[in-house]
């Protein structure tokens, strides 16, 4: 019968923990979104990158996980160990490493602004979602706005707000976008208030207070 494998260490805390911990941030307080979609690129890094540490991982620990081998220590006679990898453990790593990385380059592309750029345009249209509570606790409101894109006429971009933003909208309502560049070169917005403001003249269909 074959031995259990542990747990690994290293991803749980490089990898497990961070991304949770900036996913957490970005969800309940900063708040960045992209202003384009996720590079593919960038997936695919991480796709490699999973798939590479799955290959270290196996030629350099031991079944039970209990020894470790110096990558400099290996040689052809150890590669037999590559046999014992599952297709799960790749995929796993492989799913693993791209959420982290997508988790990842948004909070250090927007925790590190190097440019404010900011849009004028106009609202094509507004989504409200509600969702409610399974306990009864009550419903949250999100608005998904479809903007007209600066980068390309007759292309519309899609952006999440919060509800106080969304009460204040309606169709073609001219709106400012405060967007920034990242450290890593992509361009980002914050879904808050404050990041949204509407052009002289614009009056609200229903006005929130500050």
């Amino acid at each position: 019968m074959a031995t259990p494998r542990k747990s690994d260490p290293f991803l749980t805390r490089m990898v497990l923990i961070p991304g949770f911990l900036m996913c957490c941030l970005n969800y309940f307080w900063f708040k960045f979104e992209l202003i384009h979609p996720f590079p593919l690129a960038l997936y695919i890094v991480g796709g490699v990158v999973g798939l590479l540490y799955t290959i270290y991982f196996a030629l350099t620990t031991a079944v039970t996980c209990d020894r470790r081998y110096p990558l400099t220590s290996i040689t052809k006679n150890d590669l037999y160990r590559l046999r014992e990898i599952e297709f799960s453990d790749v995929l796993g790593n492989i799913v693993v490493f791209i959420v982290f990385t997508y988790i990842s380059v948004k909070c250090v592309n927007g925790l590190i602004p190097i440019q404010t750029v900011g849009h004028d345009t106009t609202v094509l249209n507004i989504e409200t979602h509600v969702s409610r509570s399974s306990r009864g606790w009550g419903s949250t409101e999100t608005y998904t706005l479809n903007v007209a894109s600066w980068v390309e006429k007759g292309i519309a971009i899609r952006l999440d707000i919060d509800r106080t933003t969304g009460l204040k909208l309606n169709v073609s309502a001219p709106i400012h976008i405060e967007t920034k560049i990242g450290l890593l070169g992509l361009e980002f917005y914050r879904m808050r208030h404050q990041t949204f403001t509407f052009q002289k003249g614009y009056v609200p269909p229903f006005r929130q207070p500050d």
